[in-house]
C-alpha cells in the first residue's frame, strides 16, 4: 500500500514507542503562533554581544531566534531540535557551576525540583490576604495559622531531605517571593507587549 506522505509516516514510526511527539508542519506553525514575546534583560559585554550576533548570523538566525532554539532544547519545550540536542544541553546545564550541589541547595531550588512553586505561591497569597485584614476573627486566625504551619512544615521537610541546617525560614521565603515576583512581572510585561503589538498592527 502506498503511503500518502511516506516521509511523514516514516517519522511517525520512528517516534512511536518514545516520549517524543511528532508534529506535522502545520502543527508546528500553530505552536509558533501561540508563542509570546518576552523581554528578558541579559547582561553581556559589548564584545560578547557582537560575538553572539555573529554566532546567530552564521546560522542565518536573529539573536532572539538562536536563543529561542537553545531555550527550547534546554527546557524540553514544545519546539525542540531533537533528542540529542536536548541531551547535550542538559549535560551542559549539569556541568555548569550553578548546578553543582555542595550541600547548599536553596529552598527555591527544592521547590522547583519538587514542582511545588505554584502551591507555595498559593499559600503565600493566602497569608498576604489574611495579613491585609485589619482585624481577623477567630476563624480567620485559625485559617491563617494553618497556612503558616503548612509553609513551615514544607520548609522543615526541605531541611531534612536536603540535609540543610544553617538557613533562615524568613530569608528563604523572601528569595522565593522575589523569584515569584520576577516571573509575574515578565508575564505581565508579555501581556502588555501583546496588546501593544496588536494595536500597532491595526
Amino acid at each position: 500500500m502506498w503511503l500518502k506522505n511516506p516521509f511523514s509516516e516514516l517519522k511517525k514510526a520512528i517516534y512511536s514507542g518514545t516520549n517524543l511527539i511528532y508534529c506535522e508542519p502545520e502543527e508546528v506553525k500553530k505552536l509558533y503562533d501561540k508563542s509570546r514575546t518576552y523581554c528578558i534583560p541579559i547582561k553581556l559585554s559589548k564584545t560578547d554581544f557582537k560575538r553572539l550576533c555573529y554566532k546567530a548570523g552564521v546560522a542565518d538566525l536573529t539573536v532572539g531566534g538562536l536563543l529561542e532554539n537553545f531555550i527550547g532544547d534546554l527546557i524540553g519545550g514544545e519546539r525542540t531540535n531533537g533528542s540529542d540536542e536536548r541531551m547535550y544541553v542538559e549535560q551542559w546545564f549539569e556541568r555548569c557551576w550553578f548546578s553543582f550541589d555542595y550541600g547548599t541547595t536553596s529552598f527555591l531550588s527544592y521547590l522547583c525540583n519538587t514542582d511545588m512553586t505554584d502551591y507555595i505561591e498559593g499559600l503565600l497569597e493566602e497569608l498576604e490576604y489574611y495579613d491585609s485584614i485589619d482585624k481577623l476573627d477567630n476563624y480567620e486566625k485559625m485559617e491563617r495559622q494553618e497556612v503558616q504551619q503548612e509553609l513551615e512544615e514544607i520548609f522543615s521537610n526541605y531541611k531534612e531531605e536536603c540535609k540543610v541546617e544553617d538557613c533562615c525560614f524568613e530569608e528563604e521565603i523572601k528569595k522565593v517571593k522575589n523569584w515569584l515576583n520576577e516571573r509575574e512581572n515578565y508575564m505581565n510585561h508579555t501581556e502588555l507587549y501583546q496588546k501593544q503589538e496588536k494595536n500597532t498592527s491595526r
